[in-house]
């Protein structure tokens, strides 16, 4: 690492990116706070809200048994979850039309409205902050994210496959 005249480490642009990275996971993890307590969520409810969400924009609806893969929890936990979301009003379970053996999940009316009216101000307050950027800047930006998320699902694939040690740190970085 360089220093500068006054004796401060210099950090590489990378890290500083590292750094910035960490920073708007934390500010996102602020909002989302704010957000499930504001609509009276635990985590895991506003989690599986966001994966229904999403892959309603444009995907299958998700199932049940996809929601559980992708969130990392068990069916019967998922099963909880929905229950809850669907008692107030966020979620609907509903039957394929074709196979009416699979269940699609899909967010009612209710939650697209709560999610509008506590997102939008954060989107448009990032679209603000974003203009003075030019195209290619922000495709530079994208590049950048995406990379980022990358060696995010990296990281998570190695240590996912390390044995769960309590009370032990994970092996990270050290040779095999």
């Amino acid at each position: 690492m360089r220093r500068m005249r006054s004796g401060q480490p210099k950090t590489s642009r990378a890290e500083e990116v590292a750094q910035l990275l960490r920073a708007v996971s934390l500010a996102s993890q602020r909002y989302a706070e704010l957000v499930r307590n504001r609509l009276g969520l635990n985590r895991r409810d506003l989690d599986a809200m966001g994966v229904i969400s999403a892959r309603a924009d444009g995907q299958d609806p998700i199932s049940p048994g996809e929601l559980a893969q992708t969130l990392r929890l068990s069916a019967p936990a998922v099963s909880i979850v929905l229950d809850r979301l669907e008692a107030v009003g966020h979620v609907e379970r509903r039957r394929h039309p074709l196979d009416r053996r699979r269940v699609e999940l899909g967010l009612t009316d209710t939650a697209m409205t709560a999610a509008r009216r506590t997102f939008t101000p954060l989107q448009e307050s990032i679209a603000t902050a974003l203009q003075p950027f030019s195209t290619q800047e922000l495709e530079t930006a994208i590049s950048v994210l995406r990379a980022a998320l990358g060696a995010f699902a990296q990281a998570t694939t190695e240590l996912d496959a390390q044995p769960a040690g309590r009370g032990q740190p994970p092996d990270i970085g050290s040779a095999p």
